[in-house]
């Protein structure tokens, strides 16, 4: 389920970078990070998706999964709405006026720091839980070999969950 909210928020991402480029002035950039984690997010129910019991700590890092996307699509809604609302007010009005409410508008409308916030307060968090839960799962499958009684836990077996490569991607953000 957290999978489909995930994927419906990617697609949401991909939609207003292409569509409200002009309501989405200085949000670029936490967009498109945003963006990024969400894909992480995507790989990581993927993958744990073939796995046939899913533990305790895979439901609750699937539950807040789960919470990060709708808090993430109801603040970029939100702010969109806003940004939406001052465009069409900005264009009924004088000069004058225009100018003023734009500039006491704008405090209201902060995609960039609810973007960030959201990212820093909420996404990052579950991005740890995440690569925590990858690195036990790697531990879990994890034995020294009897043709190197000296190998340390970093060789992985093939039935291990969830793969280096995609530990090394949490890693790399």
């Amino acid at each position: 389920m957290a999978d489909v909210a995930v994927e419906f928020l990617l697609e949401k991402v991909s939609q207003v970078l292409v569509w409200y480029v002009d309501l989405i002035a200085g949000a670029e950039n936490d967009l498109y990070q945003l963006n990024n984690e969400l894909g992480l997010l995507k790989s990581f129910l993927q993958d744990a998706a073939t796995k046939p019991k899913k533990e305790n700590l895979f439901r609750e890092i699937e539950r807040q999964i789960r919470d990060v996307v709708y808090d993430a699509e109801d603040t970029i809604d939100t702010c969109l709405t806003q940004a939406a609302k001052a465009k069409a007010k900005a264009k009924t009005k004088s000069k004058i006026k225009n100018f003023l409410s734009r500039h006491a508008e704008k405090a209201d409308i902060s995609l960039p720091l609810q973007v960030r916030s959201l990212r820093a307060d909420k996404m990052a968090p579950v991005l740890e839980k995440i690569e925590k839960y990858a690195t036990l799962q790697i531990g879990v499958g994890s034995t020294p070999t009897v043709e190197e009684p000296s190998a340390k836990l970093n060789k992985y077996s093939t039935d291990s969950v969830m793969p280096e490569e995609w530990l090394l991607q949490f890693r790399g953000r």
